[in-house]
């Protein structure tokens, strides 16, 4: 910030804004120091309450914080309770590159989750979004509801496999935090407004009139705030003839905005649109006398860039398409959902042209027209918006070129195999496991539960040698086809004795006990499963792998029969360096005898934080503690990566941070 408004001190009210940069740090100062309780005990309103797949996420307000409480029970929005209850905070990030979920919710202004031990009714009352549920409650008997609920609401409610092919195709920024249909509604307003002859106060006073409705109905959003706080500076600069710039009134807006909630300040969505509206003024001459179409596509082009580092979406064959695309959502898909609302039979004509409009991005989708690129650190990220806005302002051909090169080199470095180190991770993925293996000549899964392949994904991984699904619990391969479909993998290994739902790719390789494995140049030791055995876990895969100094014993969820049946075959070529328990660390495996057999130095337990079978057992911990076996969990230290070298590995783990 500070070097921005250097770069701009000619062009924004420089003073006004160092000032409103000492208030706002003096204020989120004094509130972020106010501490989060541990349990909470008294009257709690509910405020809001959204469906979800298997029960209801409802938000508490209590003492000026507001809590998610999940339940299925009967509760309507405004009653009151007694309650006692825990809080329970969101996790941060526990792996690298990953979902923060503690940061996302601490945005939206959500304080943790509530573990209730006592609920007791007291009163139902009203509350404000009363109105707004029950508009959404009528939409939800349209088949147009999710466009309707996307546009009207600013309710994200596509099914997953629509909005991971907007997403894919970059358009999901038109429904969640462009804003742009509200402009086009205004200017509507404006034209019938004039048309009427209405004098400008009070065409101020309906557009400002229409934008504290469309904030009711987006629940306060940050997008609809932001245009009507600047509407608002616009008037009063108008009025008292202020000579502030477009520029200023978007300072000025951000900067009132975070005076209303510090917590802005974390909104990955209010940074994103802050850089998006800097750089287009700061921008504008490139484009200011291009034709209408030739500059929306430099638009799109410039914030395509602009927010590449956060969507990490490359889609070059887009950027042509989108004002297209646009102009079909702002002016014909926007009115039409406004208007379904008062007069229900425009939803079948609403229905026709959004499965038109599916039908045309399934299309799309289709020739593959966008790829997703490596997250880059924090300090890349700053370095790219730097070099990007630099890049804007090139004046010779040499300069442009060598940025460009600096911006490609900033996501094709960390994908670059020779410099990253030879290691093992495993990934916390909750109540599962997902282990991923990486040397010079090989790269390789073993097992995929929920976020294997975002971890992949994330770190630029395009193909893999070798896929090992364990056995066919859920657990294990919860990924499993959307890596199979989206990584280049050259084989999948899958056990002899178990039975999987899918055969997709023509590189399957059936193994059970004394097969070997070829992965670059490493040979894999498959122990097990030694035969078929009733139980699916005991006939999980077996694998021991040697990586330099290193032996890894990985043994999928076999159970105490199957530990037994290995140590009778192989005795005491089970001893290894790492073991990666059994199970999750039940009860059910890690026998005393397999634990003292294999001799283990490191102990890896995958399992999900607070899981309800109360995984690892205290049983097996004490026996490992017994032979002072080094004990990592993934449920309480976060992602584990064991980095390889000659003589000893070196550890790290990805704890969550204390709040």
């Amino acid at each position: 910030m500070c070097i921005y408004l250097y770069v701009a001190r000619r062009v924004i009210r420089f003073h006004l804004l160092i000032v409103l940069c000492l208030i706002g740090f003096v204020m989120v100062q004094v509130k972020s120091n106010h501490q989060i309780p541990n349990q909470i005990h008294g009257v709690a309103k509910v405020i809001d309450i959204e469906p979800m797949k298997h029960t209801n996420r409802l938000t508490l307000s209590f003492d000026g914080r507001k809590y998610h409480l999940f339940s299925n029970q009967e509760i309507k929005l405004g009653n009151r309770y007694i309650i006692v209850a825990d809080i329970d905070m969101y996790r941060n990030q526990t792996v690298p590159k990953g979902f923060d979920a503690y940061l996302y919710y601490f945005a939206e202004g959500i304080d943790g989750k509530l573990k209730i031990h006592e609920m007791t009714y007291v009163n139902s009352g009203f509350h404000i979004n009363a109105l707004r549920m029950k508009l959404i409650e009528n939409v939800k008997d349209l088949k147009s509801q999710s466009i309707v609920l996307s546009i009207v609401f600013g309710e994200t409610d596509f099914d997953e496999e629509t909005t991971e092919r907007y997403r894919m195709l970059g358009i999901m920024y038109l429904f969640s935090m462009s804003g742009l249909h509200i402009y086009v509604i205004i200017e509507g307003v404006k034209k019938w407004m004039f048309h009427l002859d209405l004098s400008p106060r009070i065409q101020s006073a309906v557009i400002i009139l229409f934008l504290l409705c469309a904030l009711y109905l987006y629940q306060g959003s940050h997008v609809i705030l932001r245009i009507l706080l600047m509407m608002i500076l616009y008037q009063i600069s108008q009025k008292y003839q202020f000579s502030w710039t477009g520029l200023d009134r978007i300072q000025m807006a951000f900067f009132l905005m975070i005076l209303f909630d510090y917590r802005l300040l974390w909104h990955l969505g209010f940074f994103m649109t802050y850089i998006i509206l800097n750089v287009i003024h700061l921008s504008e001459y490139l484009y200011r006398n291009l034709s209408s179409y030739t500059k929306k596509v430099a638009l799109t082009s410039i914030i395509q860039c602009v927010i590449l580092p956060f969507t990490r979406l490359l889609s070059p064959m887009m950027i042509p398409l989108f004002p297209i695309i646009q102009l079909v959502i702002i002016y014909v898909v926007t009115p039409l959902s406004f208007l379904v609302i008062f007069f229900p039979f425009l939803d079948e004509y609403l229905m026709i042209i959004m499965t038109l409009f599916d039908d045309l991005m399934l299309w799309l989708s289709d020739r593959q027209m966008s790829m997703m690129l490596p997250s880059l650190s924090m300090i890349s990220i700053f370095v790219y918006l730097i070099v990007f806005i630099s890049l804007l302002t090139s004046k010779n051909i040499i300069s442009m070129t060598w940025k460009v090169i600096t911006i490609i080199l900033l996501f094709y470095i960390p994908s670059l195999k020779f410099l990253q180190p030879d290691q093992v991770v495993f990934i916390d993925v909750g109540q599962g496991d997902a282990i991923y293996i990486q040397s010079d000549d090989c790269q390789m899964m073993i097992d995929t539960y929920k976020g294997s392949y975002d971890y992949l994904e994330h770190h630029g991984i395009r193909s893999l040698d070798l896929l090992v699904l364990t056995h066919s619990d859920t657990d294990h391969t919860y990924d499993a086809i959307e890596i199979i479909d989206k990584i280049n993998i050259n084989q999948i290994v899958l056990s002899a004795y178990d039975t999987y739902d899918f055969y997709r790719h023509q590189g399957v390789l059936f193994v059970k006990s004394n097969d070997k494995i070829a992965c670059g140049n490493t040979w894999i030791d498959v122990l097990g499963p030694i035969k078929d055995y009733p139980n699916s876990n005991d006939r999980s895969i077996v694998l021991q792998i040697k990586m330099m100094s290193m032996t890894f014993l990985f043994t999928g969820d076999i159970e105490e029969q199957a530990e037994l049946d290995l140590i009778e075959r192989y005795g005491n070529l089970l001893k290894s360096d790492v073991l990666k328990i059994g199970h999750h660390g039940s009860i059910t495996s890690s026998s005393e005898i397999f634990l003292k057999t294999v001799m283990p130095e490191y102990a890896i337990i995958s399992a999900g934080y607070q899981n309800r079978y109360y995984f690892p057992d205290p049983i097996i911990l004490s026996r490992l503690m017994k032979q002072d076996v080094s004990i990592f969990r993934t449920d309480i230290q976060g992602t584990i990566i064991c980095n390889m070298n000659e003589k000893r590995p070196k550890w790290k783990i990805h704890l969550p941070y204390q709040h």
